[in-house]
């Protein structure tokens, strides 16, 4: 099957014309590659537009779906080809998109499915147009306290989702916090504007692949296992230490210390995040949540 680019109609990869508005069938690469203008899946409907960013073992692409006549989607195609990938790991990702889909929560990106082709196989996601974290620290090479805290509470609204519903991010990092919308004079919101900012949010992208990883090891995913819950809240201490500082957490967390001036608030949220394995629980972005929210009305610290 082929789908037209013209009007999204799926016919015949032999017919010579789309059978509804004539537009001529352009002929296939005998080996194809990701890059730009590749056409992928069973029925060739994606086609890759701009590369979004890259990790050791996927690339994230801007692919326009034909069969919507151009409706925008983030593909996360896997490096390895489909005939290298074992059959266990290609049937886990398949269960966990199916998971995925349908966990819906404005704080994370949308996971649509998971499809795969004679060559490739990738995930379907949302499109968030807005800003990475990564781009806006490059360019500001530390926010405000005040920012970081909106920060903090966006990420632990969409955290506390997926550990209240049995699953985890796994890969927390500045490159999948998106926001919703690309913000003025490069500033976030604050908590106490937040509600000037209603369409502005931290979006969390890639969170699927640790239910992938999970599905690999148990038939089931019912309850988040502890140590994932311990990777989020560490992964999130510190790119939170990372957007205040402009530096990467020290290795050893003696030696961490905070700018002048820096309030209990923000102290108590990196406390918690970096807390001992046996402390940190299933609730506790939704501490950090609380003590953010009270914290910024009342100005003091919780216990």
């Amino acid at each position: 099957m082929r789908t037209c680019p013209k009007c999204g109609l799926e016919y015949d990869i032999a017919e010579e014309r789309c059978l509804r508005c004539g537009t001529p069938q352009t002929p296939l690469p005998r080996k194809r590659k990701i890059e730009p203008g590749a056409l992928l899946g069973k029925t060739f409907r994606y086609k890759l537009e701009s590369l979004l960013g890259k990790g050791k073992n996927a690339e994230v692409w801007l692919a326009k779906d034909l069969k919507m006549r151009g409706g925008l989607f983030a593909l996360k195609a896997l490096k390895t080809p489909i005939a290298k990938i074992k059959k266990e790991a290609l049937r886990a990702c398949q269960s966990a998109a199916k998971i995925a889909e349908t966990r819906v929560h404005p704080n994370l990106a949308r996971i649509f499915s998971f499809e795969t082709d004679e060559e490739f196989a990738f995930f379907v996601s949302e499109y968030v147009k807005g800003a990475t974290l990564e781009s806006l620290l490059k360019k500001r090479k530390k926010l405000t306290e005040d920012e970081v805290l909106w920060v903090a509470r966006e990420a632990c609204l969409g955290l506390l989702y997926l550990h209240q519903t049995g699953l985890s991010h796994g890969a927390l990092a500045l490159s999948n916090m998106i926001l919703s919308e690309s913000p003025k004079n490069d500033t976030l919101p604050t908590v106490p504007t937040a509600r000037s900012h209603p369409h502005q949010c931290v979006r969390l992208a890639d969170w699927v692949i640790s239910i992938a990883i999970e599905k690999t090891a148990s038939k089931t995913v019912s309850k988040t296992p502890a140590k994932m819950i311990v990777g989020d809240m560490r992964a999130l201490g510190g790119l939170l230490y990372n957007l205040l500082t402009g530096k990467s957490l020290p290795s050893n967390l003696k030696d961490l210390t905070l700018p002048k001036g820096a309030s209990p608030l923000i102290s108590e949220v990196l406390k918690i995040c970096m807390a001992p394995p046996a402390a940190i629980k299933s609730d506790s972005a939704g501490r950090v949540i609380s003590i953010i929210e009270r914290g910024q009305k009342e100005m003091v610290v919780l216990d």
